[in-house]
């Protein structure tokens, strides 16, 4: 078995975002059961004790792995296009996908949705819903129902991840989708 500080710089200072590129790579080697302080440590090829002087305890050190897991591809640029909609189905797609990519972590981030990662997922969303006259609230409800509906189908598909779950998804979410046209008067 590899150790992970193989991938690491022997000479690399030890912090936050390193101490996480650690635990990712952990639990998608081991699982998530295996991650334990004392076992990063090692892995990282330091004393448990180091890495509480970065990372207050194991709960703050899911807190992070569960906002990794919500890490989304930069937009590109031909993506702004002014509507509301088309930002909402781009942001549940990206974060559908990231959560996809990191199955793993997905009981982490239902157990603890990383709320300010999310709202900065579907920042672009909130702005042009507001821009469209919803009042900040309803544009909270919205974009809060639709990532809580891209965190339920992820952690479904987590257990029964066949092409039905997946066409569930995308019916789910061109239903929301349609629902807010509406809504938009579209």
């Amino acid at each position: 078995m590899t150790k992970i500080v193989n991938r690491f710089s022997a000479n690399a200072a030890l912090d936050p975002p390193t101490i996480v590129r650690a635990a990712l790579l952990l639990v998608e080697r081991d699982g998530l059961q295996a991650l334990t302080m004392r076992r990063l440590g090692s892995e990282l090829g330091v004393e448990a004790m180091s890495i509480y002087h970065h990372i207050p305890n194991k709960a703050a050190l899911l807190e992070l792995l569960a906002a990794a897991a919500c890490r989304v591809p930069e937009r590109t640029p031909g993506d702004a296009d002014g509507d509301a909609v088309a930002e909402l189905d781009r942001a549940a797609r990206r974060l559908h996908g990231s959560l996809d990519a990191r199955r793993e972590l997905v009981p982490l981030v239902i157990a603890s949705p990383p709320r300010e990662q999310l709202d900065s997922i579907f920042a672009d969303a909130r702005r042009l819903l507001a821009d469209a006259g919803f009042d900040p609230q309803a544009v909270a409800w919205i974009t809060d129902s639709i990532s809580d509906y891209v965190l339920g189908s992820a952690a479904l598909e987590g257990s029964d991840s066949n092409a039905r779950s997946k066409a569930t998804f995308e019916t789910g979410l061109r239903l929301l989708l349609l629902g807010v046209r509406a809504e938009l008067g579209e």
